[in-house]
């Protein structure tokens, strides 16, 4: 099965038991963020990455410079484990890792969530690449990414089970919209992708392939 065909699948099983009201306070806030022009305030490809930090699982905060260390990476941002779109996608990220190790590319896994449910996550899905928290979303606001649920979406996840002060260890009920950022590690950002619909995810192997048509071009630059 594709990953593609993975978030259908996901997104079909949703629709079977999910009532539509619900799915109409999911439909309003993917909407909302369309319109309120959130996606227009992320970093752009040619921009610069701010510097910034992490906690990394053991509680070490990790700045940017050691975390990239000049390599070209992968710094992706995702809600947390009760998701299952993000649980799909780093599962993904997990399956094509030895690609990414091949070409030297570190892969970061953001979310808000606390240690003690990345802990949870790294274990229950063996992810063999390191998930970092970004405490109360300040890296994803730096990357334009980060938004606060609308109240109807709070009430929502609150009779759902999906309690974001608890889970995340703080009462911001932020969060970040699925993101990718492709980085070199010193210049500009090589590519962005931002979704306001979570159900909506980009492909770690088509990742790969930006990484592989940029070495082509720093080749190409470097022969001439």
């Amino acid at each position: 099965m594709s990953f593609t065909e993975k978030l259908l699948e996901i997104k079909a099983n949703a629709a079977q038991y999910l009532r539509p009201e619900s799915q109409a306070v999911s439909d309003r806030t993917i909407a909302w963020l369309n319109s309120s022009g959130a996606a227009a305030k992320v970093l752009k490809v040619g921009q610069r990455a701010p510097e910034f930090a992490l906690t990394a699982a053991d509680g070490r905060l990790v700045s940017s410079d050691k975390l990239l260390m000049k390599r070209p990476a992968l710094l992706l941002f995702f809600r947390g484990r009760w998701c299952p779109y993000c649980v799909a996608q780093l599962e993904a990220l997990r399956d094509a890792r030895p690609k990414f190790e091949k070409g030297g590319i570190a892969s970061l896994a953001v979310s808000p969530q606390t240690l003690r449910q990345i802990d949870f996550m790294q274990e229950q899905y063996r992810l063999n690449f390191p998930l970092f928290r970004d405490e109360r979303n300040r890296v994803a606001q730096a990357f334009g990414v980060a938004y606060e649920v609308p109240p109807e979406q709070q009430d929502l996840y609150r009779k759902s089970f999906v309690n974001l002060p608890f889970i995340n260890g703080e009462d911001s009920w932020t969060l970040p919209m699925p993101s990718a950022f492709v980085l070199d590690g010193s210049g500009p950002i090589q590519f962005a992708s931002v979704h306001t619909d979570f159900t909506q995810r980009v492909d770690p192997e088509m990742l790969l392939k930006v990484f592989a048509d940029k070495v082509s071009q720093d080749t190409s630059v470097s022969a001439s």
